[in-house]
Parts: C-alpha cells; sequence; structure tokens
C-alpha cells in the first residue's frame, strides 16, 4: 500500500471516529441534559426572539412539562378576559421561574396554593388568586420586558413579578473578585432600591418582596470557603446592580436607571510607595480624587459624584491641597469634560477628568 493510501485510510478513520463520537455526544445531551429535550419545542419569534411551541409537550423529560396555546408552561389555558373575583399574578422569568420538576412541586405552583389557602382561613373572601407560570427557558431581562408589554399586559395582570435569577454565572474564580453571599443579594437588591421612588422605604418589610435566586460556587452566588472575595464591594458589585436597574428601566419608564460607572478608576486608587519628605518612611492611602458620575434616572439627571452603584453618592471628593500635603504627588487637573453626558430624557452626569504625577519617588497606584 502507498503512503497515500495509508494517508487517506488514516484520514478516513479519524472521520468515522469522530463522527461516532458526534452521535455518543448527542445522545447523551438528549439523555442527561434537558435543555437538550426542551429545545425540541422551542421555535423563534420575531418579537421575543424565541417561545416556546403552542400546545406542546416534550418527551423523555423527568419531569411533566405542558405548555398551552398561550406557550406558557401551564397545563391549561389562561382566560384573556379575566373572571371577576380573580387577582392575577403573573411570575415573569426564565427556567428558574418555569421549574425543573412536576407542576405540583413548583415554587410557583406552591404560592398560588398558599395565597388561596390563606385567603380562605382568613374568613369568607370573594377573592380568588390565579397565580400563572410565565417562565421561559434562556430569556432575559430585555426578554422579560418584550414578555410583559406584547403578552402579559393583554390578559390583564393585577400583579406582575419577576424574579432577579443569577444562577447562569460562571463558577467562582481564584481571585478576589467572587462576591460574598451578602454582597450577591445587596447588589441586585440595590439595583431595586435605586430605581423605585422614595416614597419605597428600605427596610426589612420591603427586603422580603425581593426574591434574588443564588447558587453556589458561583462568581455573583455563595462562594465556598476558602474563596476569597476581597473586593466584592465594587467591581462585579457594581455590574450586577446595573444589570438589575436597567432591566426596571426597561420593563417600565417610570423606574430604572441607566448604566453607571462599574469600579474604581485610579484617581479613586490606593497609593503607596515611600515619602522623601518624611525620611524615606512608607505610606499607604486611598484617595478619592474623583470617580464615576452617575446615570440617569427616570426621574432626575446623573449626580456628577455618585462614584459607583453601591456608594451612590455617599463619599466626599478629597481636598487637592491635602492630598498633596499628605501625599507625595502633584495633582495637576480635576475638571469636568464638555458634552460627555449620557443622552436621554435625562442625561447621565458628564465624565471627570483628574490628572496627577508622583513628586520626587514612585508611586504605585491600586484599584
Amino acid at each position: 500500500m502507498t503512503v497515500r493510501k495509508k494517508l487517506l485510510f488514516s484520514m478516513l478513520a479519524l472521520i468515522l471516529a469522530f463522527g461516532f463520537l458526534e452521535v455518543v455526544a448527542r445522545v447523551a445531551v438528549w439523555m442527561y441534559h434537558p435543555f437538550g429535550r426542551i429545545n425540541a419545542i422551542v421555535m423563534a419569534d420575531p418579537v421575543m426572539h424565541h417561545t416556546y411551541i403552542p400546545s406542546s409537550s416534550p418527551k423523555g423529560l423527568p419531569y411533566t412539562l405542558h405548555i398551552n396555546s398561550q406557550s406558557w408552561p401551564e397545563d391549561h389555558d389562561i382566560e384573556q378576559r379575566k373572571p371577576a373575583g380573580v387577582y392575577r399574578i403573573f411570575m415573569v422569568g426564565d427556567s428558574n421561574t418555569q421549574g425543573y420538576v412536576d407542576p405540583q412541586a413548583r415554587w410557583v405552583t406552591i404560592v398560588g396554593k398558599e395565597l388561596n389557602k390563606r385567603a380562605r382561613r382568613d374568613g369568607p373572601s370573594k377573592t380568588r388568586y390565579e397565580v400563572i407560570n410565565a417562565g421561559r427557558v434562556s430569556y432575559s431581562p430585555l426578554l422579560y420586558y418584550l414578555h410583559i408589554k406584547n403578552q402579559i399586559l393583554s390578559y390583564s395582570p393585577d400583579l406582575v413579578v419577576i424574579n432577579v435569577d443569577m444562577t447562569d454565572n460562571i463558577d467562582c474564580v481564584p481571585v478576589g473578585v467572587n462576591l460574598s453571599h451578602a454582597c450577591a443579594r445587596t447588589a441586585a437588591m440595590v439595583g431595586v432600591f435605586n430605581s423605585l421612588p422614595q416614597s419605597v422605604p428600605a427596610n426589612a418589610g420591603s427586603f422580603r418582596r425581593i426574591d434574588v435566586a443564588l447558587r453556589e460556587n458561583c462568581v455573583v452566588g455563595i462562594p465556598r470557603h476558602p474563596t476569597c472575595t476581597s473586593v466584592a464591594t465594587t467591581n462585579l458589585a457594581d455590574r450586577v446592580t446595573n444589570a438589575v436597574q436597567r432591566a426596571l428601566a426597561e420593563i417600565d419608564a417610570r423606574t430604572g436607571m441607566a448604566e453607571g460607572g462599574a469600579g474604581i478608576p485610579p484617581a479613586s486608587g490606593v497609593l503607596s510607595g515611600r515619602d522623601p519628605r518624611q525620611g524615606d518612611g512608607p505610606f499607604v492611602n486611598e484617595v478619592i480624587l474623583a470617580a464615576g458620575g452617575g446615570p440617569g434616572t427616570f426621574c432626575a439627571d446623573g449626580w456628577l459624584s455618585l462614584f459607583t452603584m453601591g456608594n451612590a453618592g455617599m463619599p466626599f471628593y478629597d481636598s487637592i491641597e491635602i492630598d498633596e500635603l499628605h501625599h507625595p504627588i502633584r495633582i495637576t487637573a480635576r475638571r469636568i469634560v464638555p458634552d460627555t453626558e449620557g443622552a436621554g430624557a435625562f442625561r447621565g452626569a458628564p465624565g471627570i477628568l483628574t490628572e496627577f504625577r508622583p513628586v520626587g519617588t514612585d508611586v504605585e497606584t491600586r484599584q
């Protein structure tokens, strides 16, 4: 056999081997991964990107799932005209809201049963609670908005509940940006309360109305020891807050905020080095010369010195003279940059330009 034929046979064998592995992988996904079978009942939608095929039921799932004619995971159709005496609640979300268990074990079903049980227990009531599962696999906050606007509102809901699900993020990473459990929950809650009128109090009663879904060993979830969370109060926390408040703004123009600055710039970094004015003694300190301006809101322009989403305008900017006295630096500029505001009905705050340099030594800056 010639060398050329040997190469051809070898290539053919490799192609057949990879083809066999591909078949095995696809079968494994179908058998062990629920998404592999759920995707069989997902169809493209020109408005909401994708939805479920009406009146369908995927086969081979480890639980029962029926999609009604409105493409919701309910075993019955919902009357568009709300019956008298019905308080209609829509639970909007993604697969976490839909549930990967039988209908009777889904949290949406349990909420409906409990509400009606308590209504009967509290005395004669003509009100019946109708809790509708409107979760759809792989939905995002923007798709929640489109779902509510283009379908759910036509069913006259009395209440729409949105589940803030942060479980679909990467696992914890071997650096300090992971959020602690407290920071993950409160970062989402900051986005909610930043976006609501001041008449809504930030107290325990309001906190209980917010459901934040987290998972263990997630970079924005519940870390496992010995995961490092040394900078959990900034960076990713600001990005979580931004995502929540932007989602609220997309849902209703009377709430929410635009996206604000995330992280801490060098102008608010930690300076360290040796000060020749103090016998070359070491120094380390955080300066707050400037930081990101605030985003536009539903009722006001952005706050110039918001700093970060979690700080929400509470820090004060340093005095230039005091910082130059305390550190071997020269601050040559701190000014607002013209025409840098974010556009909108209410504009975002303009950017701030800050320039500083070391004097007679080396200075290291860490954000």
